[in-house]
């Protein structure tokens, strides 16, 4: 079984509100990316990495990855115009015999060993799995107008998380019909494949606003303070 991370990081960061990609902003000593890149190199699981970066940047991302010796990293991918468009460059290159991919979001970096193992188990076993929560509040589906139009049973709503990770054939398949999404998970969906969950942890957050950087540190601290 052979299995390749893609890991996107070709996003704007406009909403981070700061010059620098936040890829590459510090978390507790190294940038954002390397938290990820970390994780995957040294999962025996995987075994390697397509990394999708912003076109201007990949001489910095081939930089980043020469100085910190992330070998498995066999490919960086110039992203395109959405998420989709940049997963589907970085499909567009997966090596001959891969079995799995795990597609995994670099602003991303507070992914746990175990949570990657569990998703991978499951993947293996049923073709498709993605960490998820479930949805703790109250949601209010509204109109255009704004009013609330319904109630939605919290019991059966789950929070996208990555990576996300599916048979190589379902996930090619699930591209080929050229639609656009927001996570791999709803083109799988369109195919009409099942897909299991694995719990997640609320620790692996997406970094999208400065708030987020300050809480990754403190989840960051409380992980060392627990060893």
């Amino acid at each position: 079984m052979t299995t390749t991370a893609i890991v996107v990081a070709a996003g704007s960061s406009s909403r981070m509100g700061t010059f620098d990609n936040k890829i590459y902003l510090n978390l507790h000593g190294i940038p954002v990316l390397n938290w990820s890149l970390k994780l995957f190199c040294s999962c025996p699981l995987i075994d390697n990495i397509i990394l999708v970066v912003v076109p201007s940047e990949k001489p910095r991302a081939a930089e980043l990855i020469k100085n910190n010796g992330f070998s498995k990293v066999t490919n960086i991918v110039a992203g395109g115009a959405s998420r989709t468009a940049s997963v589907r460059e970085a499909l567009a290159v997966l090596p001959a015999g891969c079995n799995l991919v795990a597609i995994h979001d670099g602003a991303r970096p507070l992914l746990e060993k175990a949570q990657l193992l569990a998703v991978l188990a499951a993947a293996k076993k049923t073709g498709a799995a993605i960490l998820a929560e479930p949805v703790t509040d109250t949601i209010k589906q509204v109109d255009e107008a704004g009013h609330i139009v319904a109630t939605l049973p919290r019991e059966t709503l789950w929070q996208a998380q990555t990576p996300q990770v599916f048979r190589a054939d379902i996930i090619k398949n699930a591209y080929a019909q050229n639609l656009e999404a927001t996570d791999d998970a709803f083109l799988v969906e369109a195919l009409g494949q099942p897909i299991v969950i694995v719990p997640g942890e609320k620790d692996n957050i997406k970094l999208t606003v400065p708030a987020d950087l300050l809480l990754a540190e403190l989840i960051i601290e409380a992980r060392e303070g627990k060893k």
